[in-house]
Formats: C-alpha cells, structure tokens, sequence
C-alpha cells in the first residue's frame, strides 16, 4: 500500500520544477502512490499542475496545497496572480478539485510587531478574503512556525489560521525568543564514549596542529567521536564555548576535532567507557549552536547515519 496512506505528509519544497508532460505525469503518480501531498509554490508549476484537469488519472485525487508568498520571498506563488488561481479554483471546483490548505512563511515569526511580520500579516488576510468565498470551509489557511504558534496571542493566529507547523520545537528546543518561557524538553541526546583518558605535563599540546597546549598538569578524555558525525570541526576552535556533560561537569574541549575523535577535559573522576553528553538534557543548545556560528537547527539536520541511533 501507499507508505503515507495513513498519516498525510505534506510536501512543503520537493515537488518542483512541476513541468507539464510526462514529467508532470510521473510526478503525480509518484505523489498519489506514496500518500504525499505536494505544495504547489510558484505560478508556471500552479499552471503546469492544473493543465489537463481532469483528464489526468492522478488529477482528481491528488490532494495537494498551495504557497503564496507574503514578503519572505523564497517560495510562493506571488500574489500578483492571486485572481489568476481564483479563476482557476473556480473552474475547478466543479471537478470537486480544491486545495487541502493555502498558506504562506513567516520571515519574522519570533516578532509581531516587525515591519514585515505586520505586512504579511495583512497580505495574508487579504489572500484568505480573496480566496475563501471559492473554497470549501474544510481548506485550512496557516501560516504559524514554531515561534509564531508560541506567540498565537500577539499574532491574534486563532482569527486567522487553523494549523501551525512547529520546526525547531519538534525537537523539543523552543525558539531562541521564547526559550525561557516554554517548558520543553529536547528529544535528541548525543553522546559519545569516553574511549581513552590521557594525562598531560604542561607545554604538552593535544590534536592536530598542537593548538591547545596544557598550561599545567591536566587530564584529558579522548571522546569516540567527530566531525564524520555531524558535529561542528568548530567546537574544537581555541576559545570555544563549546561544552560536554562529563560526570555532572560542563567540560570544554581541547584540541582540533578529528573525523573520528574529539578530546576534552576531565575531571579526576571520569573513567574510560563514561559517557560524555554534547546536546540534550544539560546543555544550552544556544550556547552550543552559538559556538559553531550556527543555529540549533543546523546543528540538529547535520548529525549523519554514521552514529548509532538509539529510538527510546
């Protein structure tokens, strides 16, 4: 059967370019046989799409959806042809063919009050205006990321849209503005073994190119871990604010990461096959995100298959 013939996967990026012709055909019955509903984002793939309705075998049911944008402008099908698709779902609402959902992206989520937040706010409920009286009530119009769903009061979402579409807070990490007033708990933990413990005279260095050299007698752990996992090379910079969870203490690390190995500091206590903690439960994944110049978010999407994945 359809791999998403339970659970509907809406797909916000992938299903484009969407050319008329074969190749729109195939796509179409790729989507309808996998239980994916595409997200229509530009004018010539809304054109290409509706072409040939209903002659199509997949056309009249495939559900699908369809992104305008508001001011982000990334995807969207703009709104300067807003009257063009009303026409269109006029047409084809005799067919019984309608979008499951119209919505747009917010660039500002985490402000109401921006410039730009309030301008795509008004264009928003310009496009639901313009668009409802030609739809059935069962279209959702949405619009909220995870920091607009978590600020609903100042956005006023309940007057305007019927779905929210969390990103970030998925992984149970709130946005970085709302961070100190929601009570989530992150659902990924990364860990790596503590494989080897060193102890280092001072002037001895550590790692490629001996940029951290011991300034007095310390232990270091060397942790089964690199950067072939995903984790940032720049955790392991001079400086870093980068830490580890080691036997209850924020360790820094010590040394340039290697593809398969990371070393830190340790306490006198931490013995080999301990677990050293570098995102989850403990850590400020701002802090951590922050010190690779990058986002939680990034950091998150680019943990590779070559760790093992323990689902709990």
């Amino acid at each position: 059967g359809a791999r998403g013939g339970r659970k509907p996967i809406l797909v916000f990026s992938g299903a484009t370019p969407w050319l008329k012709g074969a190749y729109g055909d195939e796509l179409g019955r790729a989507c309808l046989g996998y239980g994916l509903t595409p997200v229509i984002a530009s004018i010539d793939d809304w054109r290409a799409f509706h072409s040939g309705f209903p002659r199509r075998s997949w056309s009249c049911r495939l559900p699908f959806e369809l992104k305008f944008n508001t001011g982000m402008n990334r995807l969207g099908i703009g709104l300067e042809h807003v009257a063009e698709v009303r026409r269109d779902l006029l047409r084809l609402s005799s067919a019984g063919v309608f979008p499951r959902g119209i919505f747009s992206h917010l660039a500002v989520g985490e402000d109401a009050s921006h410039p730009t937040s309030r301008l795509q706010a008004e264009r928003f409920e310009a496009l639901c205006a313009e668009l409802s009286p030609v739809l059935p009530d069962s279209v959702d119009f949405h619009l909220a990321n995870s920091s607009a769903a978590m600020g609903a009061k100042k956005w006023k979402f309940l007057a305007r849209t019927r779905r929210s579409r969390p990103g970030l807070a998925l992984y149970g990490i709130p946005p970085e503005s709302a961070r100190k007033d929601h009570g989530l708990k992150p659902v990924l933990t990364l860990e790596a073994p503590v494989i080897l413990l060193r102890d280092l005279l001072p002037c001895e260095a550590v790692g490629y190119g001996a940029r951290y050299v011991a300034e007095k007698r310390e232990r270091i752990a060397v942790l089964g871990l690199g950067y072939a996992e995903g984790v940032p090379r720049s955790f392991g910079r001079a400086g870093s604010e980068a830490r580890v969870l080691l036997r209850g203490r924020l360790e820094p690390f010590a040394g340039r990461f290697s593809m398969d190995l990371c070393s830190v500091r340790a306490s006198a206590g931490v013995r080999r096959g301990d677990w050293a903690r570098l995102w989850g439960e403990g850590i400020d994944p701002y802090r951590q995100a922050s010190a690779a110049g990058t986002i939680p978010y990034e950091i998150l999407t680019s943990l590779t298959r070559r760790g093992q994945r323990i689902h709990g």
